[in-house]
């Protein structure tokens, strides 16, 4: 295999880019380039944002951000700045040496519509534990990102997840397009994403759901930020499988999306609890509703949706397979998130015509496949 020119991908994936649009530069976890299965990098503007989930050498760390660093000297307007990093650099014998942040007047670049990046911020992810480095301006105090015209904060200091998944834009352009005037369930809402995409597109209300206090929090300061009426949206911190006499009240619904955490135990584990949810939702659906079905496990195919579809929901059959974003490559497409839209089958949406058999929906192709899946999102 040819050695792989990061530099030129990166290149790539910001040509004609709103550099303000959140999205994944390099998606090394689709296992698409080899010896880099480890590395994720975000542009959550303006902090370029590196995962590593496991902690490569010095000299792999020093190549890394330099080459990022060039980037930012060919391409943005604020060439000093990066100049002034690639000099640190340069002058240092280690990845240690360099991470240590000069004073900020000489690194700080007034936010503008015309600058890549002014921070770099990396993530080790190795193991349970979780530690990161810095260069550049310090990550700003409250850090909100843009998608499609909408806003949401993160946390790129948080030990895990940042409160915002790229890879399920599609779903959330869907909800733009498709929600006027709907009502709309969104179980396991962590940071309620698919709630203000929703409201951005017209919802009627949208009944949030999550055990975590923090997480409705968090929701509900994204509603604010994109200063939605709070009336239209609920949000209920409950334990969801306890809490169906309220979700009841709030409906019937037009559209419910399941999202939950594939392995949290005490909380859910899907081979044995997602069974339980999909057996509630047929009751509290309109008759012309829809499910989003998602499943966030590399362990599971399709093919434990569709026996969900089967065994607990056979009025209902798969009306899209949403597409993974095309920056998501990835050579299993199986061991990404899935998710799929379905439809009673006395009622197709969005479709004239029958799509493939389940076992044929995914097409597989052979080597890395930018996202592609059978059925359009």
């Amino acid at each position: 295999m040819e050695p792989i020119d990061l530099k030129a991908l990166l290149i790539g994936r910001l040509e004609n880019l709103d550099v303000r649009e959140s999205i994944r530069l390099f998606h090394g976890r689709g296992q698409c380039y080899e010896g880099l299965e480890f590395l994720t990098i975000d542009l959550f503007w303006p902090v370029v944002h590196i995962t590593l989930y496991q902690t490569p050498d010095d000299e792999f760390i020093w190549c890394l951000v330099n080459d990022i660093l060039n980037l930012l000297i060919e391409e943005s307007l604020h060439t000093s700045v990066g100049e002034q990093w690639q000099s640190n650099i340069t002058s240092a014998s280690t990845a240690t040496d360099f991470f240590p942040i000069p004073p900020r007047e000489e690194t700080h670049v007034t936010p503008s519509e015309q600058a890549i990046f002014e921070t770099i911020h990396l993530q080790f992810r190795a193991g349970k534990s979780s530690r990161t480095l810095r260069l550049g301006n310090p990550l700003p105090p409250v850090h909100h990102v843009r998608e499609e015209g909408l806003r949401f904060k993160i946390d790129l200091q948080r030990n895990q997840n940042v409160g915002f998944f790229l890879d399920m834009k599609p779903v959330r352009s869907w909800l733009r397009d498709n929600c006027d005037q709907k009502t709309v369930l969104n179980l396991f809402a962590y940071t309620c994403a698919f709630s203000v995409a929703a409201l951005g597109g017209g919802a009627a209300r949208v009944v949030n759901i999550d055990m975590s206090t923090s997480s409705m929090a968090w929701g509900q300061e994204n509603h604010r930020l994109n200063e939605f009426d709070l009336r239209a949206a609920v949000f209920l911190r409950h334990e969801i499988f306890r809490t169906w006499g309220k979700i009841r009240q709030y409906g019937p619904y037009d559209i419910v999306i399941i999202d939950p955490p594939s392995f949290q135990p005490g909380s859910f584990v899907a081979e044995k609890d997602y069974h339980r949810i999909t057996q509630k939702v047929a009751a509290v659906l309109s008759q012309e509703g829809v499910v989003i079905v998602a499943l966030n496990s590399p362990r599971l195919g399709f093919e434990f949706i569709y026996d969900l579809l089967r065994t607990q929901l056979p009025d209902m059959e798969v009306d899209r397979v949403f597409d993974t974003p095309d920056y998501f490559s990835t050579s299993n497409s199986e061991r990404e998130r899935k998710v799929v839209l379905c439809q009673r089958k006395s009622v197709r949406v969005n479709s004239q015509e029958k799509l493939a058999p389940p076992e044929n929906l995914w097409v597989k192709e052979p080597g890395c496949a930018d996202g592609h899946r059978g059925g359009r999102g």
